[in-house]
C-alpha cells in the first residue's frame, strides 16, 4: 500500500514541510503528539527485524497506527485539500476519514475490477491468485476474487506471500504454482515481493505459466532482466496511463551540471551518462586519472536512456496533473472574485487573503483538459477517472525485455467500451499472437 509519496525520502520531505508550515502554538502541540507517535511507529518497524512478543504486538496494531497517522495529517489539511500523485489505497476514498483528500492516480479498487475484466475478456476461467500478505494485496485480491467468480470463472488457488523477513512460504507457493493445472496466474503485488518468488520458481523449474501483472510490478525495471525472461515473457498487465508533455523532452536535454541545483548529483549522473569524469580539485595536477574529462556541455540529445525518454511518462504526468489541478482551482477562485461567487451572503474573496476552505470548494469541482484529449476531475470520493495502459512483456530485437502498450482500460467511456486491446500486438510466452483459454478443473477452491 502506498501513501502520500513514492518513497520514504519523499514522505520525510513532506513531513518536514508540514512542520515548517504550522508553527502556531495549537498546531505545535498537536505536532508534538504526532512526533511522539512517529517515534513509536519507527520503533515498531525496527522491531519487525526480530521475532518477539513485542514485534507481534506491533504488527497487530500496525494497520490502525498507519491509518491514524494519515487521518491526522489529512485533518490538518481538512480545509484546504491535499492532492496526491502516487497514493492508490482504496481506504483513502473514505470521506469520513479523509474528507479533503484528492489524487491524480486511480484507486486500486478500479484496478482490481479491470484485471478481473481482462481475465474474463480472454476467456480464462481457471486461474490462480498471488498477493503479499498486507493491505495492498488483501484488498486487491478480495475485489478480484468476487469479480472473477461472479463471471463464472474458477480459482485454482489463492496464496499470500508472508511479509516477515525470511518469506518462509515462498517455496510452498512456488510448488503450488508448479503443481497446479492453472496456466494463468494473477499476481497483485509490488516487485519487491516477487524477486524471491521468481528465484524459487527458477529453482523449481516452473514453466508454461501466463502471468497477469498489477500496476505495482507491470513495468518494473528490476524484473525486466534476462534472468527472469523465461518466466515473465508474455506477461500482460495494468500500468498507470502514459502520456507526453509538450516541451519536456527539450527541457531535459537542455540541462547541464552548470545550470541546475544539486551539482554533485548532476556530476555523478553526467559521468555515468557520458563515460567521463570531472576534474578533482584536491589533485595536485588539478585532474583525475581518467582519460576522458567531462566538460559539462556534452549534448544529452546524443544519448538515449531512461532519464531523457519522455515518450511514455507515467508518474511524471501524474505530478504534472496534480500541479495543474491546483492551478486550475486557484484560477477558478480568481474568476469567482466578483462578489457573486458560491459563498454565502455574496461574500467576496480576497485573493491575497483567501480562506483554505474556499480553495477546497473549487478543488471539488475542478475540471482540467490536457493536450492528450483527456479530462481530469474528481468524483465524490476525490478519485479521478480510472485510466490504465495494458502492457505486454516482449523481447526486443536487441534482446532486451520491454513492456509494450497493447490496449487500455478507461472507465470514462462506459462499461461496455472501457476495456480495449489489440490482440495482434500481444505476444504470448509460447511465441504466438493466439491466446489460449483454460477451463475450470475439479481441484480448485471451494
Amino acid at each position: 500500500m502506498r501513501f502520500l509519496g513514492a518513497s520514504v525520502g519523499a514522505q520525510r520531505t513532506q513531513l518536514v514541510a508540514f512542520f515548517l508550515r504550522y508553527k502556531n502554538e495549537r498546531m505545535r502541540h498537536k505536532m508534538q503528539r504526532f512526533a511522539a507517535f512517529c517515534m513509536r511507529f519507527c520503533v515498531c518497524c525496527a522491531l519487525r527485524r526480530r521475532r518477539s512478543t513485542q514485534q507481534r504486538k506491533c504488527e497487530r496494531s500496525l494497520k490502525d497506527q498507519v491509518l491514524s497517522a494519515l487521518a491526522f495529517i489529512a485533518a490538518c489539511f481538512i480545509d484546504s485539500g491535499l492532492v496526491s500523485y502516487f497514493s492508490t489505497s482504496p481506504q483513502l476514498s473514505d470521506r469520513t476519514q479523509f474528507p479533503s483528500f484528492f489524487r491524480t492516480v486511480p484507486s486500486d479498487a478500479f484496478q482490481s475490477l479491470g484485471l478481473a475484466q481482462m481475465v474474463k475478456h480472454f476467456g480464462w476461467t481457471w486461474v490462480g491468485l498471488i498477493a503479499p500478505d498486507n493491505d495492498y494485496g488483501q484488498e486487491g485480491i478480495k475485489v478480484m476474487k468476487q469479480e472473477i467468480t461472479r463471471s463464472g470463472a474458477c480459482l485454482a488457488f489463492t496464496q499470500y506471500i508472508t511479509s516477515d523477513v525470511i518469506y518462509k512460504n515462498i517455496q510452498d507457493i512456488a510448488k503450488i504454482v508448479k503443481m497446479s493445472t492453472a496456466k494463468v496466474v494473477v499476481v497483485f503485488s509490488t516487485d519487491i515481493y516477487l524477486i524471491l518468488l521468481l528465484e524459487e520458481i527458477l529453482v523449481q523449474n516452473v514453466s508454461g505459466k501466463i502471468f497477469v501483472a498489477s500496476e505495482g510490478w507491470s513495468i518494473s525495471n528490476v524484473l525486466s532482466v534476462d534472468r527472469y525472461s523465461s518466466i515473465l515473457l508474455g506477461t500482460i498487465g495494468f500500468a498507470f496511463h502514459s502520456s507526453t508533455l509538450n516541451g519536456f523532452q527539450e527541457y531535459l536535454n537542455n540541462i547541464n551540471p552548470n545550470n541546475i541545483p544539486g551539482v554533485q548529483w548532476a556530476k555523478i549522473f553526467w559521468g555515468e551518462a557520458f563515460g567521463c569524469s570531472f576534474a578533482i580539485k584536491d589533485n595536485a595536477s588539478g585532474y583525475n586519472n581518467e582519460s576522458k574529462l567531462c566538460t559539462g556541455f556534452e549534448d544529452l540529445s546524443d544519448i538515449h536512456n531512461l532519464y531523457n525518454d519522455a515518450s511514455n511518462l507515467r508518474t511524471s504526468f501524474n505530478v504534472y496533473s496534480a500541479v495543474h489541478v491546483i492551478a486550475k482551482a486557484l484560477g477558478d477562485l480568481m474568476l469567482g472574485n466578483e462578489c457573486n461567487g458560491p459563498f454565502s451572503g455574496g461574500k467576496c474573496t480576497d485573493l491575497k487573503m483567501f480562506k483554505p476552505w474556499q480553495l477546497l470548494y473549487y478543488l471539488k469541482k475542478v475540471r482540467v483538459s490536457f493536450s492528450n484529449m483527456k479530462e481530469l476531475f474528481f468524483n465524490e470520493n476525490g478519485d479521478p477517472p480510472a485510466m490504465y495502459d495494458i502492457v505486454n512483456w516482449q523481447r526486443h530485437p536487441d534482446g532486451s525485455v520491454a513492456q509494450v502498450k497493447v490496449g487500455s482500460y478507461d472507465t470514462v467511456v462506459g462499461c461496455n467500451d472501457s476495456f480495449t486491446i489489440n490482440a495482434s500486438l500481444v505476444w504470448w510466452q509460447h511465441g504466438s499472437h493466439e491466446f489460449l483459454t483454460f477451463e475450470c478443473m475439479e481441484d480448485g477452491e471451494s
